[in-house]
């Protein structure tokens, strides 16, 4: 009885599909247990003439009339298979002897299992620096899985070692032909949501006869971005999962360098020869920046360029506290009022696109894009001069904010701080929140009740503070705050699942830097805006989102 259909697409490569059947012939499984489906993706008359010369045991021929691509060929090898499971391959691997039966057994061993071999690049010439770079990145992929140090899932879906229960493949519709470049990985994603789980066959092996050189080494990085936007576009939830969701924190110089790139995009050749003069010590450095640049390359391909701008500038949300008039001086904690106005004046004349706390999440929930030069400004333990002076001068340029309430101290005053410029500082009442509200300009968030350090709470009187300034701004202001600020930007891994729990959309650190889709929206990104910085600080908030951010080596 036929268990596993091998499905092997091929055009116009009779040498290499015609070495990948010989290897299939070696299996360690009798041959009845596994047939070979090999589907010629157009007309090929080389290869149709090898196959029809030395037929191999128990393997069929499929053609296309036309070039219709590797999802569409492998559909329709699917659609002709009689296994209950389908090993796909590519037509450049050579199968390790147990190849189908190491897929064999993980399959029959758990129900909706998505198998996946180890592909194991090899050349036939010693590759340059970058393509040694990228070989070795990819070997590592593997050894992770081996150790359990990564756990495989839907990103590492290849379609050129990859093995699926034949009902669930064709329950989700197969591989979408609309998804030209990186099909493979989008099944993965709609296998993963159809409830199917992801395994490491390492004993799976097959290896790709790889002749890779700089220029192609790069491609490889921009096609796979390319097809990653392609995922997006149809799945946008994938967004936080992928590089484009920046999972690297990049330093100003570099992210400055990368967009003159972008701009500039030099060719292949430049870079190459760049290579071909590095010393090894500095070369890993480089090669990992290389394969960021033309993975990001090959983004600005696939989208326009305001797209890019989105993509590539990450949000600064910017914390101050209290606002100072007349002859109060400016302090850590008190911005002068000129200044707010002087820092405004430069957001709205510099076409910042100013938007509420809520806002910028309500986009980051839809899975979008926030508008490049977006800003948020948010203001902590609402005292009164947030009132009497920021509020008019938001107004003014029609800019807005979010408030953070200490709830269980509106009307009062400051009791919490020690030693510093806001003990006693008089705090805004109800009906001034109130007031601010109904404007629009103004959003509230929670800041808990009475601004403990949570983290030195238990853990019901650390969720009594939280749930608690929650229920007193929905009484209060007649609507539920969808944010929270944690006070001194004291939290932990327990606290960020109380306010997830509680159900609050994101909570705010004072963690500096930009935020971006991986950023956690429990832990956001602040840049503290202090009365005493320069407007030079302040530029560097807003573009970095650290005011330290030229000065400063420390890890963020």
């Amino acid at each position: 009885m036929t268990e596993v259909s091998v499905i092997v697409p091929t055009h116009g490569r009779p040498r290499l599909v015609g070495e990948t059947l010989h290897s299939l012939a070696r299996q360690s499984v009798e041959p009845g247990i596994f047939e070979v489906i090999v589907v010629m993706d157009g007309p090929d008359a080389a290869t149709r003439e090898l196959l029809e010369r030395d037929p191999p045991i128990g393997c069929r021929l499929i053609e296309n009339p036309s070039t219709l691509g590797p999802g569409v060929a492998r559909n329709r090898g699917a659609q002709a298979a009689e296994g209950r499971f389908l090993l796909f391959l590519d037509d450049d691997m050579v199968a390790g002897a147990r190849l189908v039966a190491a897929h064999l057994a993980a399959q029959r061993a758990e129900p909706l299992v998505v198998t996946i071999g180890s592909i194991v690049l090899t050349a036939s010439r010693r590759p340059d620096g970058f393509t040694r770079y990228f070989e070795q990145t990819w070997s590592r992929r593997y050894r992770q899985f081996g150790d359990g140090s990564r756990i495989p899932g839907w990103r590492d879906c290849y379609g050129g070692n990859l093995c699926v229960p034949r009902d669930l493949f064709l329950g989700v519709g197969g591989f979408d032909p609309e998804v030209p470049r990186s099909h493979d990985v989008e099944l993965g994603y709609r296998l993963a949501r159809a409830g199917a789980t992801f395994a490491f066959v390492p004993e799976a092996e097959s290896r790709e006869r790889s002749e890779r050189s700089f220029a192609v080494t790069a491609s490889h990085f921009e096609r796979a971005a390319g097809g990653e936007w392609k995922l997006y576009e149809r799945h946008p939830a994938i967004l936080e999962e992928t590089e484009l969701g920046f999972p690297w924190d990049p330093k100003p110089i570099s992210a400055a360098m990368l967009r003159f790139l972008l701009r500039a995009r030099p060719p292949v050749a430049f870079f190459a020869g760049i290579d071909r003069t590095l010393g090894t010590k500095i070369r890993h450095r480089w090669h990992g920046l290389l394969a960021r640049y033309f993975y990001w390359r090959g983004v600005a391909r696939a989208v326009d360029k305001e797209t890019l701008r989105r993509l590539l500038y990450g949000t600064p949300i910017l914390l101050y506290h209290a606002f100072g008039e007349g002859g109060e001086r400016p302090s850590r904690y008190v911005v002068p009022a000129k200044r707010f106005a002087r820092q405004l004046k430069w957001l709205a004349r510099g076409g910042y696109n100013v938007v509420t706390l809520d806002e910028y999440v309500a986009t980051r929930v839809g899975h979008e894009l926030p508008r490049a030069k977006t800003v948020v400004i948010t203001i902590d333990d609402a005292y009164r001069d947030n009132y009497e002076v920021a509020w008019p001068l938001l107004s003014q340029r029609k800019l807005t904010a979010t408030l953070f309430v200490v709830t269980g101290r509106v009307g009062r005053a400051n009791d919490w701080s020690a030693n510093d410029e806001l003990v006693d500082r008089p705090l805004v009442s109800w009906e001034q929140l109130q007031t601010m509200v109904r404007s629009g300009s103004v959003t509230l968030g929670a800041h808990t009740r009475t601004h403990p350090r949570l983290t030195v709470l238990d853990a019901d009187e650390a969720r009594t503070e939280i749930e608690g300034s929650r229920d007193d701004l929905r009484d209060r202001s007649g609507a539920t705050p969808a944010t929270f600020a944690f006070p001194y930007g004291l939290l932990n891994d327990e606290l960020v699942s109380v306010t997830d729990s509680i159900g609050f959309a994101a909570s705010c650190s004072v963690r500096p830097g930009l935020n971006r889709a991986r950023t956690p929206l429990q832990a956001l990104r602040r840049a503290e805006i202090k009365g005493t910085d320069s407007f030079l600080r302040f530029v560097l908030a807003v573009r970095f989102g650290d005011p330290d951010a030229l000065l400063s080596r420390r890890r963020r």
